[in-house]
């Protein structure tokens, strides 16, 4: 039993070791959300991971949408402009960005609708 639980514990520790950290879901306005959003600690980048979805009653060929990152002080650290193409209503896409910011200070983010251009 014992030794299940070192395993665990140097399990969780490695993961967190590699920089990876999970956070929530959120509306992101204009009627898209995101879910599974995910940092992932690189060199010199921080990978942003997730998943977004339209609900906003139309379809487009492509939606730009904002990423903030803010340190605990709720001060800007940076941001970042992503796109998803061929976004039809109803449907989910992945959304994946690479932001140059010290992934250590993220504290919180949001991500903003920006624009986008219909079908």
């Amino acid at each position: 039993m014992k030794r299940t639980r070192l395993m665990v514990a140097v399990l969780v520790l490695a993961f967190l070791a590699i920089g990876a950290r999970d956070v929530s879901n959120g509306t992101a306005g204009e009627g898209f959300t995101y879910r599974s959003i995910s940092f992932k600690e690189g060199r010199t980048y921080v990978q942003v991971i997730g998943e977004m979805t339209n609900w906003s009653g139309k379809s487009y060929y492509g939606v730009t949408f904002d990423l903030t990152l803010y340190d605990s002080r709720n001060e800007v650290l940076a941001v970042d402009k992503f796109i998803i193409k061929n976004f039809k209503n109803g449907s989910t896409r992945p959304m994946k960005t690479l932001v140059s910011v010290d992934f250590a200070k993220i504290s919180t983010y949001k991500i903003d609708f920006n624009s986008a251009i219909k079908e």
